[in-house]
């Protein structure tokens, strides 16, 4: 195989039979992954609505402070 930096050589040691679990095996990490992305949705959406109403304001002051760096305690 050419790519950009060279030549590369490769060798195939060994196959395996494609494999697909149980949907038993699977389902309640397939529901968990379901019900985190509809909340992370419902979460997009809120705040875009929310955006949408009123635009935030940014304290410049506290956001200065929260940005400054913090000094280490002495010993």
């Amino acid at each position: 195989m050419r790519l950009d930096d060279g030549w590369h050589v490769l060798k195939l040691i060994d196959t395996e039979a494609a494999h697909s679990p149980p949907l038993s095996e699977v389902r309640e990490a397939l529901a968990q992954r379901m019900r985190a992305e509809k909340a992370d949705a419902n979460r997009r959406a809120y705040v875009a609505e929310l955006l949408k109403q009123s635009s935030p304001i940014v304290n410049e002051l506290a956001l200065s402070k929260l940005l400054e760096p913090q000094s280490e305690p002495t010993r």
